[in-house]
């Protein structure tokens, strides 16, 4: 049986990744960190979630969605056409998402994703396996 990992990691909570991934987002945010200094914290707290992964034993491992803020804001802001709204509730539970809102037809500018799995591909020494989001 192979292993891997459903899901991301969590991003709230009083864990090392995650106390790092919200204070590093909110110097961004505030302009105190640059574009390179949070993507160089994105790619050192992904290089830890996939250790752990395979510390852990897990056969088939992934990025843990480091960079994603929920499941459709990475790619909607990937694709031409989308404006991305405010926070809506996802169903009826305690999670947000910013909504796209899809003003045209939506065209790829380019790669989207495939940035961040030939990063987490070159650290790890397990196969990674690639993130989308179900339909």
């Amino acid at each position: 049986m192979i292993t891997t990992l459903v899901g991301n990691y969590p991003k709230v909570g009083e864990g090392a990744y995650s106390t790092t991934l919200i204070g590093a987002i909110t110097k961004w945010q505030r302009k105190e960190l640059s574009d390179d200094q949070l993507e160089e914290t994105c790619q050192e707290l992904t290089a830890a979630v996939i250790r752990e992964q395979e510390q852990a034993g897990v056969d088939l491992v992934t990025d843990g969605q480091i960079r994603w803020e929920d499941l459709v804001t990475p790619i909607a802001r990937g694709l031409e056409g989308f404006e991305i709204n405010g926070l809506s509730r996802w169903f009826n539970n305690n999670v947000y998402y910013r909504r796209p809102i899809l003003h045209k037809a939506p065209v790829r500018r380019g790669p989207i994703l495939v940035d961040q799995y030939r990063f987490a591909a070159r650290v790890a020494t397990k196969p990674v396996k690639a993130i989308l989001p179900g339909p």
